[in-house]
């Protein structure tokens, strides 16, 4: 199968943290083709930790990157020891449907979000674009996708999903969350309780939200153009980013983000919105959040230590749920330089 047969509706964490829509190289930034750069390998360090501390009370957070390796990650022992260390394990935050049922399988589940997947009328791609932003789909399709008129007929910002994704397993990376499942894991084995501390939306009525699925054209649009103008940068400078995360070298890791800004998953951020808006809710994003810091504090009433995941470029750059949390009056400490 074609990578944009596996289209699924996703919510990446990454876009809780704002990122720019633009993408900009630093003044000493080279272009290396893509297969210059190093191969990604998993070192022999660990993933970045910090240490959220506020009287008693410490969380423990493990800072996650996308993309990564399609190869996977490991869980290094550092890690481990303090999964169980913690009292409790707390999920990111992130949006679900129903009982546990995450929003991508509560989504996917729904045949009709299928069609929604299409350009309304029949309409193709080329009927929707401007003729330049067209013309540049169609050299970046050939290179990563190749023929395939199927991609063709899917709205913009679905379609720059499929190019992306294809772009990224050209280069042996991938934009699903792995983390989660990983530390999943990890939890049960210590035998620890796992909180799910993602925002629950209303699925009463999920079907009927997905009938009036709407995300205007002009946003569909830029969505496409935002990802066309971000996506070779991101291919740049993403696997040296993960590499550097890998193995918890954050001067590295700083060094090469201030190359690029992370491609905006747009895709993902108009479905949540346009699923919440139907749902009733207006703000999901900011649902996400009260949400992840509401569980946090009902598991410091019973517990004093936490583990949880955070973005790693909040962390690094003081955004998002890492700088409320120290606006809540918790400091910050960074655990990779010396992870026992």
């Amino acid at each position: 199968m074609k990578p944009h047969q596996h289209l699924t509706i996703v919510l990446l964490i990454s876009s809780l943290a704002g990122l720019s829509h633009a993408y900009a190289l630093g003044p000493e930034a080279s272009r290396p083709s893509a297969k210059e750069l190093a191969p990604v390998q998993v070192g022999v360090k660990s993933p970045p930790l910090w240490l959220f501390s506020k009287g008693d009370k410490k969380l423990i957070v493990l800072g996650t990157q996308l993309p990564l390796p399609d190869s996977g990650i490991l869980v290094k022992e550092a890690i481990r020891d303090h999964i169980r260390r913690s009292d409790v394990v707390m999920t990111g935050p992130g949006l679900r449907a129903g009982d546990g049922v995450g929003l991508v399988r509560g989504l996917t589940m729904i045949s009709s979000m299928q069609r929604a997947q299409k350009n309304t009328s029949g309409r193709r791609l080329a009927d929707v674009l401007p003729h330049q932003s067209y013309e540049r789909w169609l050299a970046l399709k050939a290179t990563y996708i190749g023929r395939d008129d199927g991609v063709e007929r899917k709205r913009p910002m679905y379609a720059a999903y499929s190019l992306y994704t294809a772009a990224l397993k050209r280069n042996g990376m991938t934009d699903i969350p792995s983390t989660g499942a990983v530390i999943a894991k990890e939890t049960r084995d210590a035998g620890l309780q796992r909180l799910d501390a993602r925002y629950r939306l209303p699925t009463d009525g999920l079907r009927k939200a997905v009938k009036q699925f709407d995300v205007p054209l002009d946003s569909d649009v830029a969505c496409m153009e935002k990802t066309l103008d971000s996506l070779e940068a991101n291919l740049l400078f993403s696997p040296a980013a993960a590499e550097a995360w890998s193995v918890g070298d954050m001067q590295r890791y700083r060094d090469v983000e201030r190359r690029y800004v992370p491609i905006d998953s747009c895709w993902a951020r108009l479905t949540n919105e346009a699923m919440a808006r139907s749902s009733g809710v207006a703000d999901p994003y900011g649902m996400v959040e009260s949400t992840w810091l509401e569980t946090l504090h009902r598991a410091f009433e019973t517990n004093n230590t936490v583990f949880s995941t955070l973005p790693a470029r909040d962390l690094v750059d003081a955004t998002g749920l890492a700088r409320k949390l120290q606006e809540d009056g918790y400091s910050l400490t960074a655990l990779f330089d010396n992870p026992s």
